[in-house]
């Protein structure tokens, strides 16, 4: 893979041009060339590979190759490294207003005061799983491929669901199982360096927002190991992944239509869950199984609709889910901004659709290798949908999560410079970048498998 022309120019898209009320969800295109014009493309193409061919013979030794290793990283021009970082250091300066949790180390500690992750200390990872973004592949990949010398111990257990396992037993089917494991510090002291639900469970509630997991996880732990052995605080270390907005709509639009609820969540909230009032059901019924995609977004209490900022604002802010106290535009924003904000607290987070470059990043920031690569999808069941709806539906949809639109556009934009950076002081960026790229058909089937393991996997109590 050529890295040298890395084309980041989808990333690049400023918010105003996804505008609210202004979103123009483009298909792919095929163009009939007539026979005059068939012509003309060859023509074209010859020219320009003549030039091509030109360039190569003109161009002196090594002087037009990608130079993917410079001697030091202060080659890397003075202003391209302090443009890298413009944007997000920007944005806290002007916007970050809200108290960062205690203890928790944003990707902005780690770049610039040289944290390390310790995991013979007191640091904790935490995974925030927000729904129908690759987060069970990712969650799988945090306690099963890590190249560690103490990997997390897992095994397969029986699910609890009592009544499939009865009914599987009847019928000589084998019993579904789930993956369990154990990451505990080198040393065997009993804590653990890493909270998600492959590891520690579903501890603060099914799929934990961010309120919900900053509120619950330190004292969670507390209570279970205590304070850390030597009597140094925890250091927490959020991660997550973010997907297009649209496609992951779609995304649990279908998973919903075939009958998950996840309605054993609980939405902690200011010490309380919301009322039925504040939260009303959107179907009547265990399920809302086989749900029209119309019907799906008239619920205006579907929390598929901006699941993503939802799930990352402190929706403290917002009086949690009592919408009365507010004006509807003013909420929107406050939730939006606290979303980019919490964003930026955290140690890491990826993109669904930039697999390579989130696993990169990933391993460049907590110095952690993975044995195996992260898997891209071209098409998925969401693919699938998009296909047979009409543009002014999927028009529709986006409108429909406006926020999480922007906040999308907001987190490319910052995972991009974030990539630039860490490739301007990559000697070995090449060589590193070009191991991540190699796809494997096997990598490819297991994820799959593991994106349609979490429709009955998403709702076990652990």
């Amino acid at each position: 893979m050529d890295v040298a022309d890395h084309d980041f120019a989808p990333l690049l898209n400023s918010a105003d041009e996804r505008g609210r009320g202004n979103y123009k969800y483009r298909r792919r295109s095929y163009t009939y060339y007539p026979r005059r014009g068939r012509l003309l493309v060859v023509i074209a193409a010859v020219l320009i590979i003549g030039l091509i061919l030109i360039a190569f013979y003109q161009c002196p030794g090594d002087l037009c190759a990608y130079r993917a290793a410079p001697t030091a990283a202060a080659s890397v021009p003075q202003a391209t490294k302090d443009m890298v970082m413009l944007l997000e250091d920007t944005y806290r300066q002007s916007h970050m207003i809200h108290t960062q949790p205690v203890n928790l180390i944003d990707y902005h500690d780690v770049r610039a005061d040289n944290f390390q992750f310790d995991m013979n200390g007191s640091d904790v990872m935490v995974f925030l799983h927000i729904q129908k973004t690759g987060g069970t592949t990712f969650g799988k990949h945090l306690v099963q491929d890590i190249d560690l010398e103490d990997p997390c111990q897992c095994r397969m257990v029986e699910k609890r669901r009592k009544w499939k396992k009865k009914k599987s037993r009847q019928y000589g089917k084998k019993v579904p199982q789930r993956i369990k494991c154990e990451c505990l510090r080198p040393g065997r002291t009993g804590e653990h360096w890493l909270f998600s639900r492959f590891s520690s469970g579903w501890k603060c509630g099914l799929h934990p927002d961010w309120t919900e997991l900053t509120g619950c996880v330190d004292q969670y732990l507390d209570h279970t190991e205590g304070h850390p052995a030597h009597g140094v605080e925890r250091r927490y270390f959020y991660v997550s992944f973010l997907r297009d907005p649209v496609s992951r709509f779609l995304s649990e639009f279908k998973h919903v239509q075939r009958g998950a609820t996840w309605k054993t969540a609980v939405h902690m909230c200011n010490g309380r869950p919301p009322s039925h009032q504040e939260l009303p059901d959107c179907y009547s019924g265990p399920d809302w199984k086989g749900v029209g995609i119309e019907e799906f977004m008239s619920c205006e209490s579907n929390l598929a609709i901006n699941r993503q900022t939802r799930m990352l604002a402190d929706l403290r802010l917002v009086n949690c889910y009592n919408k009365t106290g507010m004006a509807p535009k003013e909420r929107d924003k406050v939730m939006l901004e606290s979303a980019k904000e919490n964003l930026l607290k955290m140690a890491f987070f990826g993109l669904t659709e930039l697999q390579a470059e989130s696993q990169y990043i990933f391993q460049e920031t907590f110095n952690l290798k993975f044995k195996v690569n992260f898997f891209q999808h071209n098409r998925d069941h969401a693919s699938k949908v998009q296909d047979r709806l009409p543009d002014q539906v999927l028009e529709r949809i986006a409108h429909l999560n406006h926020l999480d639109v922007q906040l999308y556009d907001f987190a490319k934009s910052i995972m991009t410079q974030r990539f630039e950076d860490l490739k301007a002081s990559d000697t070995e960026f090449a060589k590193h970048f070009d191991e991540l790229s190699e796809e494997t058909a096997v990598h490819g089937q297991k994820a799959e498998e593991d994106e349609d393991e979490e429709e009955v996997d998403d709702e076990d109590s652990y």
